[in-house]
This record gives C-alpha cells, sequence and structure tokens, in this order.
C-alpha cells in the first residue's frame, strides 16, 4: 500500500510536525508514505530528510495557486500515493486534487481549521467556510478529526459522510522525564506556542508576575510570531522583563521541556483543537496549567496531570502556578500522571497505526486487526 500525506507548507508547525513524525513512523512499520507538498518544503524537508521520508513539492508561491493546477496535484498524488491520500484539509485541496483527475480515496484532517474560521468577521467567515470547507467536502469520502473535542465540533457541521477520531500523537521515546527532573535551578514555567494573538502568552507573563513565590520563578517561551516584541514590552512594563525568556524557534523541544518544572498553556481567544505542545510536556513529565477550553479539558485531566483555569483568569493561573512552585510532591504526581495518560492515550504508534488501519480499509487493502481502532461517529 502506498499513502501520500498532502501538506500546504513546510513550515514547522504542530500540524507539519506532527504529519511528519507519523509518516517516519508508518514507513517504519513497512507502508510506503510519502509527504506532497504544494508550496515550499522548508524546512520541514531537513527533518523529513532525517528521517529518511521521501518528498516532493509542486513548489506553488502560495497554497492558493494550487487550483490553477489540479492537474499537475493530481500527478503527484498519484505518483507517491496512489492507494489512498491523507489531506491537511478538506477544503478546496481535495476538490483540487480530485478535479486534477486523482480517483483513489481521500481522507481529509480537521486540524482545528474550522475553530479560527468560526472566529473570523462574518463576511470573512461565510467565504471561507465556502471556499475552505464546503467547496471539497464532496471529494472527501472519511474526516478524521484529532480530538473529541473536534469530532463533536464536525458532528455539529456538515462533514463528510464518515466521521471518526484519531488523536494525535507524539514520539514518547523522545519525549520522556528526565530522571532527576528539571536540570534548571529555581521553579522554571514552561510554555511552547506560537507568539500570534489569542494564544494568551501575554496571559502566562501577567501570571508570572502575579504569583507570591517571587523572583524565584521564571517564565521560557518556546516559540515564534508577531507579538514578539508586545510579549518583551509586557514583561518589561510588569517589571518580569529579566525573568521572561522569549526563545524564537526552538528546535529541540525535548530539551526546552527538560528546563522546566510545569507547563502553561494560557489559550485565550484562539480555540485549541488539541496542543501538541501541551502533549509534548506532559511526556515529559510535566504537570500542564491550562486554559479550560476547546481540545485542552480533553488533554489535560483537571486535579490529576494539572489544573486547568478559566481562559484569562490571570488570579487562578497564578494561583495554580503558586501551588506547583510550593509542592514539589504534587508537581512528581502530577507530572506522573500525565506521562501515564501520554502513554495510555496518546503515543504516535498508536496513532500512526490507526491511519494505517483507515488507509487500508477505504483503499481495498486487507485490513490486519490492530490494537487501535478509530472510534466512530454517532450517527448525525
Amino acid at each position: 500500500m502506498r499513502i501520500a500525506f498532502v501538506l500546504w507548507e513546510g513550515r514547522t508547525g504542530g500540524n507539519q510536525t506532527l504529519t511528519a513524525d507519523v509518516v517516519a513512523a508508518i514507513r517504519r512499520d513497512g507502508i510506503d508514505a510519502r509527504v506532497v507538498f504544494v508550496t515550499a518544503a522548508q524546512p520541514l524537508s531537513q527533518r523529513l530528510d532525517a528521517a529518511g521520508v521521501p518528498y516532493r513539492s509542486m513548489g506553488l508561491a502560495t497554497g492558493g495557486l494550487v487550483v490553477l493546477h489540479p492537474r499537475a496535484l493530481s500527478r503527484l498524488v498519484q505518483e507517491l500515493g496512489p492507494d489512498c491520500a491523507v489531506l491537511v484539509s478538506s477544503g478546496y485541496l481535495a476538490a483540487t486534487l480530485r478535479l486534477g483527475g486523482y480517483r483513489a480515496p481521500i481522507v481529509a484532517v480537521e486540524h482545528g481549521t474550522l475553530l479560527q474560521i468560526e472566529q473570523a468577521p462574518p463576511l470573512r467567515r461565510a467565504v471561507r467556510n465556502f471556499l475552505d470547507r464546503y467547496a471539497g467536502l464532496w471529494a472527501c469520502g472519511t474526516e478524521v478529526a484529532v480530538s473529541e473535542y473536534m469530532l463533536q465540533v464536525l458532528e455539529r457541521r456538515r462533514h463528510a459522510p464518515r466521521l471518526l477520531c484519531i488523536p494525535n500523537g507524539v514520539d514518547l521515546e523522545r519525549f520522556r522525564p528526565l530522571p532527576s527532573g528539571s536540570a534548571q535551578n529555581g521553579f522554571v514555567i514552561g510554555c511552547g506556542s506560537r507568539l500570534i494573538p489569542g494564544k494568551g502568552v501575554e496571559d502566562a507573563v501577567s501570571a508570572l508576575a502575579a504569583m507570591d513565590s517571587g523572583s524565584d520563578a521564571r517564565l521560557r517561551v518556546a516559540g515564534d510570531g508577531p507579538e514578539l516584541d508586545r510579549l518583551r514590552a509586557h514583561a518589561g512594563a510588569l517589571g518580569v522583563g529579566d525573568r521572561v525568556e522569549l526563545l524564537g524557534r526552538v528546535e529541540d523541544m525535548t530539551a526546552f521541556w527538560h528546563t522546566c518544572d510545569v507547563a502553561i498553556a494560557p489559550s485565550r481567544e484562539w480555540i485549541e483543537s488539541f496542543s501538541i505542545a501541551t502533549v509534548e510536556a506532559m511526556a515529559c513529565g510535566l504537570p500542564v496549567v491550562a486554559s479550560s477550553s476547546g481540545g485542552l479539558v480533553e488533554v489535560v485531566a483537571d486535579g490529576e496531570t494539572g489544573t486547568l483555569v478559566a481562559p484569562g483568569d490571570l488570579r487562578g493561573f497564578a494561583a495554580a502556578l503558586d501551588r506547583y512552585a510550593s509542592d514539589p510532591r504534587l508537581r512528581s504526581a502530577h507530572g506522573s500522571a500525565a506521562r501515564r495518560r501520554c502513554e495510555a492515550r496518546y503515543g504516535l504508534e498508536s496513532c500512526a497505526a490507526a491511519y494505517v488501519e483507515l488507509c487500508r480499509e477505504v483503499s481495498g487493502h486487507r485490513l490486519e486487526p490492530g490494537p487501535t481502532q478509530p472510534r466512530p461517529a454517532s450517527p448525525s
């Protein structure tokens, strides 16, 4: 069986790195899975090269131009994945692929784009709903939600004939706890996030300033984006500029989490469909203080693997961080439980196996019974 996973671009975000890791895991099991890029493959190509994953790129300047090249897209996907195509979008990318002549099954993965469309202004939301979603659903036989939360969102809207949930996964061999805990002195809070409006990283800075733990606590932020300068100014205005490290893009997230005692996922207006960064931190044995919205409620078990706080509740975030700062036993207990939760639910191998089983089924290849079966959606 030969499968093509189709991505818009090679920018190293959560969806892109997840796809690269899933494809690498599938290939380790002897299945020929490859990656197609609509635009440029860099910098994700470096990760694929290191993992021995073949890939090709259309090299278009922007993703929207793909509608002008349906046959080129179809030929490339047919060459790399003649049995099944797994797309990062259910919208016009799927329609373009089908109109270009691709006849094998198309599986679309909903990573959370729908959530962001719904937050756009009304006119823009209507246009994007049509272009990014409704225009392509006819071309997809199956739509995958990356969390139970996203599955429920999809069930309430127009969707592909078949819906199911395959939770995202992380490499539990790569992301694992340090035997002796954090490698840093003092109490270190870690945040892995794109620095864009709505992600709430400024709330993490404000929570640090409101903690009772004093100057012993620090915040390290892994991520880049247009909010970088504003966050730096915000930290300075609150008097914690010397205790906030804005690291920019971090390639080795395992090493980053190993410098932290607790993770924070403070998303506010931005609704997380899953949050790969949160699961990476949990796999490294860290408790997580997270907003009680979207898929974070599903990932973080409140009072067991971390603490859920209402979005924007700065005092709540500060109080939760203070509890972990003052109680190493609680940190250890919740961090150990977080690791066990990842082992039970969010392993990369289980995620990859579920995609293989799905592709075998929809393509007509013999389906080998496996330990992981994706959960079908309830009838809509």
